[in-house]
């Protein structure tokens, strides 16, 4: 899909807009004033089928920001994000039967809420990690559309497991410590900026725990609605490798098959297969990609042993892991870790 169409396509509910529009109520903005611009009229903030285009919410959140002069409206966004305002995805999440299962439909149908942001998750030591990336530039409005996203998602996923702590939770950002943050400070995770990523950090036991509203019947019929969602947003077919590329986190245990990926895509394995094939890529290839992926980053942030990390990654001969590795990046992971970890500029 073409940049300008992927911006113009209706895919955002408009339930985002309508917790703007209470936020802006507090600030005294009508939404006459928060619409200026955007091509819709009020009484479709009521409708709930109802979809806006990127390009639309964006201006929302530009205009929202410049009429209120609310530089931290991302953290007040985010806050008030309550996974009811992400509806039938919301829903299915809500009722899913595990944390695992939750994060996973995010992934999946992440894409039928944004359209300027991916979604992708992996498991990192004893932390399951949700990374944001922007697929288009976001201008003035990026710095809300991480905060809001991230932020909301941690109190989403404090809400499943039935905490309100979340202190064990931590938010990255790639930019510097913005001046407002230090009032919000006490009701967020602990913060780091200046990262290399936008990304949220919790303990990947959470996976394992079960929804307090865990229901396998409710949770079926919302993932039906979310599948007539993303594919009436044009997000289905171009989602699916991002979707297989979230399957394969590598690092918790074995690699899924095709055909267990294909379960939990509720296709086929060989409608998988074709569909990938469409998009000009192949469950195989996905599958290196992420064996390259974790390998470079085990290389990188742990201590682990050659031919520990051949394991992890499926290898049963060690050998064959670093000639595919040697493929892959034109030495072996032993020359690879001395020079980037150990050499000059080597990481702290």
């Amino acid at each position: 899909m073409s940049f300008e169409k992927n911006l113009r396509t209706p895919a955002i509910p408009m339930a985002y807009l309508q917790l703007m529009v209470e936020i802006m109520a507090e600030h005294g903005i009508n939404v006459d004033a928060l619409l200026k611009g955007t091509g819709i009229e009020p009484a479709q903030a009521n409708q709930p089928d109802a979809r806006m285009a990127a390009w639309q919410w964006g201006l929302i959140v530009y205009n929202a920001m410049e009429l209120s002069d609310c530089r931290s409206l991302g953290y007040e966004y985010g806050l008030r994000m309550q996974l009811s305002v992400h509806g039938f995805l919301g829903y299915a999440t809500m009722t899913s039967l595990s944390g695992e299962d939750a994060i996973k439909l995010l992934a999946r149908y992440f894409r039928s809420r944004q359209r300027n942001l991916q979604l992708s998750w992996s498991i990192e030591d004893d932390a399951c990690v949700i990374n944001l990336e922007e697929l288009h530039p976001l201008g003035p409005v990026r710095a809300f559309m991480f905060e809001a996203l991230l932020i909301g998602i941690a109190r989403g996923t404090a809400t499943l497991v039935g905490t309100h702590d979340l202190s064990g939770f931590e938010l990255a950002f790639d930019w510097e410590e913005p001046a407002y943050h230090q009032a919000y400070r006490d009701r967020l995770p602990p913060t780091r900026f200046g990262q290399p990523r936008n990304a949220l950090r919790y303990p990947a036991r959470f996976l394992q725990m079960s929804p307090q509203l865990a229901d396998a019947m409710a949770s079926q019929q919302a993932i039906e609605r979310c599948e007539q969602e993303l594919a009436l947003a044009g997000g289905a077919h171009a989602e699916l490798a991002a979707s297989v590329r979230g399957a394969l986190t590598g690092l918790s245990g074995p690699y899924p098959t095709q055909q267990a990926v294909a379960k939990q895509l509720h296709l086929s394995s060989r409608s998988l297969a074709r569909k990938l094939r469409a998009e000009g890529t192949s469950f195989a290839q996905l599958a290196r990609e992420a064996r390259k992926r974790d390998a470079v980053r085990m290389l990188e942030h742990s201590d682990l042993k050659v031919e520990d990390i051949a394991t992890r990654l499926g290898y049963l001969n060690p050998a064959n892991f670093t000639r595919a590795f040697r493929n892959w990046m034109g030495e072996t992971p032993s020359q690879y870790r001395e020079r980037i970890c150990r050499g000059p500029g080597a990481r702290s």
